[in-house]
């Protein structure tokens, strides 16, 4: 039986926020002392800030901090998070790409914007078409301007899209019926609107002037609202339906004005 998505303010879904790593679960740690240290217990917004930092003031002269990255981001995918961080490792030193390259081409984009800057970058770094991995180290390093990028955000925009405002003609309506398949670069339409979308959002909600929303922060809250689904009921979206509480609180006050 499906189940109806339950509101949710976006500040709570930010507060909420926890993706829990612990690096020192690396099975190849042992290679690289002093780093894969970490752990992430909470997983909480303030935690992964920390970490964000941590990356953007080691990534230009190490190369560490980017293997960190990539099994941070695969944590949740069981032991192939393991693989996936060796595989990345392997094409880094198979290319000989230094920590200062890597910076370099990443920042590229950040500046450009373009498909085609990215793509450089991303090859550095991940074989194929897929932008999931190589879009999480653009996001840290300018998470004011830039969100991070998955099939669970996909998810959430292909069923919210309409409640979000997000542009219709721009959600990819196949996460609708399967959540399988990653974001690749034919995909890019999606990635440009979704950006564009986080940052409009930040803006709305910094407004409120509770507290200053990064893009990065849109996605934590996006993130948190799609839900744990293992072990729960079946169900075709998302487990939380975002709500602007302040927002509606001013219209509403606006419309009762309006009467008065």
């Amino acid at each position: 039986m499906d189940i109806a998505a339950e509101s949710l303010d976006w500040h709570d879904a930010l507060d909420s926020y926890s993706y829990p790593v612990d690096l020192q679960k690396f099975s190849g740690r042992g290679r690289f002392q002093g780093w894969f240290d970490l752990n992430l217990e909470r997983g909480d917004r303030s935690e992964t800030i920390q970490f964000e930092t941590r990356f953007r003031e080691c990534a230009a002269s190490h190369l560490e901090p980017w293997y960190e990255v990539v099994f941070w981001k695969m944590y949740s995918q069981g032991m192939a998070r393991n693989s996936k961080t060796a595989e990345a490792i392997g094409r880094i030193g198979g290319k000989q790409t230094s920590a200062g390259e890597l910076w370099e081409r990443c920042n590229e984009y950040v500046q450009s914007e373009t498909k085609r800057s990215f793509t450089q970058f991303k090859d550095l770094l991940i074989k194929g078409d897929s932008i999931a991995v190589a879009f999480t180290f653009v996001a840290f390093s300018c998470p004011s301007r830039f969100p991070m990028i998955d099939k669970r955000i996909a998810r959430y925009v292909a069923f919210e899209a309409p409640a979000l405002g997000f542009p219709i003609d721009k959600t990819l309506k196949r996460y609708r019926a399967s959540g399988d398949g990653v974001l690749k670069l034919n995909d890019w339409d999606f990635v440009e609107a979704w950006v564009s979308w986080c940052r409009d959002r930040a803006g709305r909600l910094s407004a409120h002037k509770k507290q200053d929303w990064r893009a990065r922060d849109v996605e934590m809250a996006v993130f948190h609202a799609w839900g744990e689904h293992k072990g729960k009921p079946r169900f075709k979206g998302p487990r939380n339906r975002l709500i602007d509480k302040f927002a509606e609180g001013q219209e509403a006050r606006s419309s009762l004005g309006s009467q008065i």
